[in-house]
């Protein structure tokens, strides 16, 4: 008798959360593009997003580099049907992913994005080893079949705003 695979618990419809500054456009990768991130170079349209909403604040504290997050933080929900195209990282798989400087990440990351491997990227958090990031290639021909909800304001603890 054989063993069975465990179930892949990236299989079926994924919901993911972004959290941004209301300024700024929240379903868009033009961030990544300017500015590059962890897993990936400038130059490329990368939505970064949290698989959960915890994960998605505390990546948001990380990235303002602040002791508390500015006010005007707004989020949005999104959906990856069933049938829209991804692939998943685990930590083990890439020596070096959570590296600073980055190396090994941005080339992994640069590389999914050119060869529009997959509309979704599931990788490692360096913040939370027990949840994983979600990156979405806007310029992948799926990218058009994921869903965000409107924005709406962030619902966060008051401790975490700037006094």
């Amino acid at each position: 008798m054989s063993a069975r695979k465990p179930a892949s618990p990236f299989k079926g419809t994924l919901s993911a959360f972004r959290i941004a500054h209301a300024d700024y456009p929240i379903f868009d990768g033009g961030g990544a593009y300017k500015y590059g991130s962890r897993w990936c170079t400038p130059g490329r349209y990368i939505v970064h997003t949290a698989s959960t909403y915890s994960l998605a604040v505390l990546e948001n504290v990380v990235h303002w580099r602040l002791s508390a997050l500015p006010p005007s933080q707004h989020f949005i929900r999104i959906t990856i049907p069933e049938a829209v195209s991804r692939i998943a990282l685990r930590a083990d798989e890439l020596s070096g992913w959570s590296d600073y400087p980055y190396g090994p990440s941005q080339e992994y990351g640069d590389d999914w994005y050119d060869r529009r491997a997959s509309a979704v990227l599931i990788v490692p958090s360096v913040v939370s080893p027990f949840e994983p990031n979600v990156l979405l290639n806007q310029r992948h021909e799926e990218f058009r079949r994921i869903k965000a909800t409107d924005p709406a304001p962030a619902v966060l603890d008051e401790r975490l705003f700037v006094q």
